[in-house]
């Protein structure tokens, strides 16, 4: 497990990585049972995009609070948000779908989602995080796995990125 923190003008994230295996014996939550769906779906060592099946009644939890990355570009500021989720904000009212992580418009925040994404892309492991954050106008503390995907079977090229706020 380890813990790093971003900062810019007026914000602060601290994210603690604490990998799947201590957040899979955890208490039931929906991030566990939606890690534990896609283990079991993974034939290889990638689950296929196409089987991640947001129709889930699983994913009806999360719901709004998913996004499916682009992660083929070599620069991170460039991967891009293919889908984003409705309910999930980096911005007042911001919907992401369709641009790039570079336009995050935190430098603190925006730096962290690019090395967490980075590090899942290079890794082919998925990641657990609890992330505390201040900036624009979010303050709070949210769980996050980042789960990676391929479309060829052998490179990692998308993300699917769920979070849930813990009660």
């Amino acid at each position: 497990m380890s813990v790093r923190v971003y900062s810019g003008l007026g914000e602060v994230t601290r994210a603690r990585f604490m990998g799947t295996d201590g957040f899979v014996v955890g208490p039931d939550t929906p991030l566990i049972r939606l890690f534990r769906t896609w283990e079991d779906r993974r034939r290889g060592p990638l689950l296929y995009e196409n089987q991640v099946l947001l129709t889930d009644a699983l994913l009806a939890e999360l719901i709004g609070y998913m996004h499916i990355v682009d992660v083929q570009s070599d620069a991170p500021d460039r991967f891009f948000f293919q889908s984003y989720g409705f309910r999930a904000k980096v911005a007042e009212a911001a919907d992401f779908t369709g641009r790039r992580l570079g336009e995050i418009p935190c430098p603190g925040y925006r730096s962290f989602v690019q090395d967490s994404y980075s590090m899942v892309k290079a890794s082919g492991t998925p990641a657990l995080s609890r992330i505390a954050t201040t900036h624009l106008d979010y303050a709070g503390t949210y769980h996050r796995l980042v789960y990676p995907l391929t479309d060829d079977g052998r490179n990692v090229t998308h993300l699917a990125v769920a979070v849930c706020h813990p009660d």
